[in-house]
């Protein structure tokens, strides 16, 4: 939970973030030059048992970003068997005419992200 909290999962060598209240924002070095994305959190949920925990950060992306869309991220724990498992959901669309023809290497990031 805490390490959701914190977004601590994206700190990489090619991406960084900064949370403050229910902003953040994600920097990502693509071809050796540094983009910065700013995001609204829109919800966030917790929830623990005896034997399972789940915690969600849910994300739209805002007018100063190249896409429109949402992300949720979930990581989930068996207790029991201290299996955890990272869940990504995500849904977008080119906001500004540099994402639409910049699609395959926006696509290529994010794939990177989740599998980093």
């Amino acid at each position: 939970v805490v390490c959701m909290k914190r977004m601590e999962f994206l700190n990489l060598d090619w991406c960084q973030r900064a949370r403050h209240l229910d902003h953040m924002v994600i920097a990502s070095r693509v071809f050796g030059v540094w983009t910065m994305m700013t995001n609204k959190i829109i919800r966030e949920t917790s929830e623990e048992t005896r034997d399972y925990a789940r915690t969600t950060l849910t994300f739209a992306m805002t007018t100063n970003h190249i896409l429109a869309g949402e992300e949720q991220l979930a990581l989930h724990w068996d207790k029991k068997t201290d299996a955890v498992a990272f869940e990504v959901c995500s849904f977008s669309w080119p906001l500004h005419p540099v994402a639409a023809l910049a699609k395959p290497i926006i696509h290529r990031t994010q794939k990177r992200a989740a599998i980093d």
